[in-house]
């Protein structure tokens, strides 16, 4: 065992705190110098080598390493300019000492002599030398070492209160005890950390009637109020204000007020980040949904509002590529989640394409299956994420209440809200007065327009976009990788390859899109409303009419995204058959599942609300009929008057009484139509059984009428029929 120049060694003293020996220096073979570093009178002493060395060996003493002297070990550049300058004047005292006879400073005598001559040389005291040589001594025999302790100054510890006097209390006040203790913190544990708006003074207040009451008095009303102590045998306020800052726990105040899971979310130290979780592109998508901060109109008619869309967002962890992403007007669900993976696995190009926008396929390029997916407790956690599980894919969910475990993608909502959303049209803002516009008068886009907006951004951010705060890995540095998600993207690919999986677009579309129920009419294959036709219906000639043919439904396959065409799910192993809109149907072309279900359902509440007038006005023709119907019994009874016919003599006579009326109404109609109008001058009509000629011309030839003949002849047509 070798000892070496400024080693501590810790002595286990038996009545009171260990000792702490530093060795200043190795004299001979055989003894050495060493000095009590924490003595505040300590000089240097020698001992035996052996002493030492069995003492370690006997477990009475260990060499120890003190990590409060490696501030006198900095170099000077880290040492304030005010603690250097009084370092060296302190040195300036005593560098003749320890330059030129450093080893007779460790003898009593010599040291005595040597530092007398130096104070009566400088004029300064003797008591100065030996501080500073002690202090020189203790801290390591380095120049450094005679640094000031000021940043020691204040930071006591705090002192037990053993029954002795504690100094001068403040005036008006008393010493803290550890009782008192005891109460400022459950005091503050009652009263201050779970309040949602803490008052320190409001507090004490609190404190002094629950802990400080001596009785009770019983106030004019009757009512019991805590009779305080005297304020001069309380503590101060300032006293318990100095207890709270000294004891102050910001996490329990956090816990206490807003609870634990405020605290994991919004509070908690964040030392690591989710990149640590993937490993290479594919490895770990994360997905969440949010409520877009913007207000749509409804395309079949822009006058009316739909709302605000929900966005879906599948995003790499990886490169933080936004991968797929999905807008519907479905709430956050399984169904909007499936369409953002189905379009996080597939290829851009013509998702990108149905919305008029051109881009290659290294512009977007995540194409495949990844190999996990890290959700928010919610949709992914459905029994409909087995379609997830059959394609191979690990699904794991974050802890509820819990969004900071994916935060990746929960800051993504926030980057693409700042970069178009809020400044669109109808985006949601606050109101900065009371009477303000309504920002959701304003709303111009519709839900296809939305998504073109969508798509847009996301090619800006996967390819253009800098991520100030991703930590790019030791091999990433060196190869100077621009933190752009497609940049890191490419990098992932090339040399962290194999997380992505492909597979055929029939079986993901199986796997994740919805499926339903078409029947076969013979307007096409009907399906919510729309009707469909394709080849194989066509060839099969489903849509004939043929009696007594049972009509058996087709299972289906569709995108909420578009109604442009659904998929016949065939039997395994043989491809989606595609269905097109009949051209009947072809208006609604290019637009949205839910666009068309809320078109038909305000088209049947329309119907609801004319089906309300209709009734009432055949309520009104039916009490115009019910009236006339009054009348004819009314004058058919005072017809008959008293007589009661039998029913012979009623049903008799009805060819000739019809024959009768039929007479007079052909001479009627037969005045009418020679009837001219009333002169507009003459004052009185004309008499009823008047027949006015027409006016005749000098040149004008009246036709013949030859009536008589007419009904002569239809009288003996009908004799003969007889």
């Amino acid at each position: 065992m070798n000892l070496q120049l400024n080693t501590l060694i810790e002595w286990d003293v038996s009545d009171g705190d260990p000792r702490v020996d530093r060795v200043l220096a190795i004299t001979s073979e055989t003894e050495v110098v060493t000095i009590d570093v924490e003595c505040r009178k300590a000089f240097p002493i020698y001992r035996k080598l052996k002493d030492l060395k069995m003492g370690i060996i006997a477990g009475r003493a260990r060499i120890v390493r003190r990590l409060e002297f490696s501030a006198y070990c900095l170099p000077d550049e880290q040492i304030k300019p005010a603690y250097l300058e009084h370092c060296d004047k302190d040195w300036e005292l005593i560098a003749p000492l320890v330059e030129a006879q450093d080893h007779l400073l460790f003898n009593r005598r010599d040291r005595g002599r040597l530092v007398a001559e130096l104070a009566k040389k400088t004029g300064r005291r003797k008591s100065l030398f030996y501080d500073l040589l002690r202090r020189f001594w203790q801290r390591g025999a380095t120049k450094n070492a005679l640094i000031p302790a000021w940043h020691l100054c204040g930071q006591v510890e705090e002192r037990e209160d053993h029954g002795r006097k504690r100094g001068r209390p403040s005036l008006g006040g008393r010493n803290v005890t550890a009782e008192d203790q005891t109460k400022f913190r459950d005091g503050l544990k009652r009263f201050f950390v779970k309040d949602d708006k803490p008052n320190l003074r409001g507090t004490w207040q609190l404190i002094k009637e629950e802990y400080y009451a001596v009785g009770t008095k019983t106030l004019e009303d009757g009512s019991e109020s805590p009779l305080i102590a005297p304020a001069d045998t309380l503590p101060t306020f300032e006293q318990f204000e100095y207890y709270y800052r000294r004891h102050r726990d910001f996490k329990n105040e956090i816990v206490g007020r807003e609870g634990q899971i405020a605290y994991e979310q919004n509070h908690r130290p964040t030392l690591e980040g989710s990149t640590q979780m993937a490993f290479g592109p594919g490895s770990v998508y994360q997905i969440d949904a949010t409520v877009g901060d913007i207000y749509l109109v409804n395309y079949l008619d822009r006058k009316r509002l739909i709302g605000r869309p929900v966005i879906y967002i599948v995003i790499d962890v990886f490169s933080r590529l936004i991968a797929g992403i999905a807008v519907t007007l479905e709430g956050p669900s399984w169904e909007g989640a499936r369409l953002a993976l189905e379009n996080a696995f597939l290829s851009k190009v013509p998702f990108c394409k149905k919305y008029g926008i051109n881009i290659l396929e290294s512009h977007w390029p995540s194409v495949g299956i990844c190999e996990g997916i890290l959700g928010d407790n919610g949709e992914i956690r459905s029994y409909n994420a087995n379609s997830l599980v059959s394609l191979k894919v690990r699904v794991a969910n974050a802890a509820s209440y819990r969004p900071d475990w994916k935060g990746i993608v929960e800051r993504r909502f926030r980057t693409l809200n700042d970069i178009f959303i809020r400044w669109s049209p109808g985006a949601v803002r606050k109101r900065r007065h009371v009477r303000g516009n309504d920002y959701r008068l304003e709303a111009t886009l519709d839900l296809n327009q939305f998504r073109q907006m969508m798509i847009e951004c996301v090619l800006f951010y996967n390819n253009h976009r800098r991520l100030q705060k991703y930590k790019k890995d030791q091999f990433m540095i060196p190869r100077n990788i621009p933190p752009v998600p497609i940049r890191i993207w490419e990098y992932g690919i090339e040399h962290r390859n194999g997380h992505l999986r492909e597979e055929l677009p029939e079986v993901i579309r199986q796997n994740l899109l919805p499926s339903g129920q078409a029947s076969i009419g013979p307007n096409g294959l009907y399906f919510q409303g729309l009707y469909y036709t394709c080849d194989k219906a066509l060839r099969e000639q489903w849509f004939l009419r043929v009696p007594k043919r049972k009509s058996v439904p087709k299972a289906i396959t569709y995108d909420p995204n578009l109604v442009n065409e659904i998929y016949l799910r065939p039997k395994p192993g043989k491809e989606l058959i595609t269905c097109y809109l009949t051209p009947a149907d072809k208006r609604f072309k290019g637009r949205d599942w839910y666009e068309i279900a809320e078109h038909f359902a305000w088209e049947r509440q329309e119907k609801k609300d004319a089906e309300s007038i209709s009734q009432q006005d055949t309520a009104d023709l039916h009490a115009r009929l019910n009236r006339i119907t009054e009348t004819a019994d009314r004058e058919t009874s005072a017809a008959w008057g008293d007589e009661k016919p039998s029913k012979a003599s009623r049903l008799s006579g009805v060819r000739a009484n019809r024959k009768s009326l039929r007479d007079i109404e052909r001479k009627e109609q037969a005045g009418t139509l020679q009837e001219e109008p009333a002169d507009s001058g003459a004052g009185v009509p004309p008499a009823a059984n008047s027949k006015r000629e027409p006016p005749v011309h000098e040149d004008y030839v009246p036709p013949a009428r030859p009536y008589d003949e007419l009904r002569a002849a239809r009288e003996r047509s009908r004799k003969n029929a007889k």
